[in-house]
């Protein structure tokens, strides 16, 4: 399976930019060894969904729309790793909602000693990211590719939401900020949030490649996001 250069018809830019889902450590979570270095590192048992839970969450949600092609709207990671297979990608915009730095992130690229913040999406003024269109043919076991990443534990709610692009408006599956999951942290102050991202670091590497991939994508596109560029100018900024 590939991804075929039409996919890129409306935004060619993107072809070397895109992680090659064959490649991505994301598609192939090891939940074994996931689970192991929780437990060294002293997370409860239920810290995680359960595979049975996080499954069944999945068919109810998209109980009805069997069989149907699925649009999902990336704002972070997803813009240029997203681990799934796709046949059309566009820019869409997400009206209501907002790229936040707002979610507690102790793995990954956090650690207990160095905790970072993850994007998510609050309420706002509107998010501009990318928006992929899975084929019918696929949507069934690349959504669960992605609900393996998504939803492994409880810091987002899965939405289907409107998003506009250029050539027309999709309902785009996307994954919103869970304010009751206990990671959820407001809105903080801007030089607290540079502080977490400029100098937190877990497995997955460190938080400011995250930024500093996030405004590289965001650059490319053409795209604005004020807050997130005045957060990133003091990540750039700290020592």
């Amino acid at each position: 399976m590939k991804i075929e250069h039409s996919a890129f018809d409306l935004l060619p830019g993107l072809r070397d930019r895109i992680i090659d889902p064959a490649e991505s450590k994301f598609r192939f979570l090891d939940y074994v060894e996931i689970d192991r270095r929780a437990a060294e590192a002293g997370y409860p048992p239920d810290w995680r969904r359960t595979d049975e839970e996080r499954e069944a969450m999945r068919a109810e949600f998209f109980a009805g729309r069997e069989g149907q092609s699925v649009w999902v709207f990336a704002y972070g990671s997803l813009m240029w790793d997203p681990g799934f297979y796709f046949d059309e990608v566009r820019v869409g915009h997400a009206s209501g909602f907002q790229r936040k730095f707002c979610l507690n992130m102790t793995r990954g690229r956090g650690s207990e000693e160095t905790p970072g913040l993850m994007a998510a999406l609050d309420e706002g003024a509107g998010c501009q990211g990318l928006v992929f269109r899975i084929a019918a043919e696929h949507a069934d076991h690349e959504t669960a590719v992605i609900w393996r990443r998504e939803m492994i534990s409880y810091g987002y709610d899965p939405r289907f939401v409107p998003v506009e692009t250029d050539i027309g408006s999709v309902e785009a599956m996307t994954f919103v900020v869970n304010k009751s999951g206990g990671r959820y942290l407001g809105d903080l102050d801007l030089d607290a949030s540079a502080r977490r991202i400029a100098t937190a670091t877990g497995i997955n590497g460190s938080n400011r490649d995250y930024a500093d991939n996030l405004a590289a994508q965001l650059q490319l596109l053409g795209l604005s996001d004020p807050e997130f560029e005045a957060l990133h100018e003091r990540v750039r900024a700290h020592p």
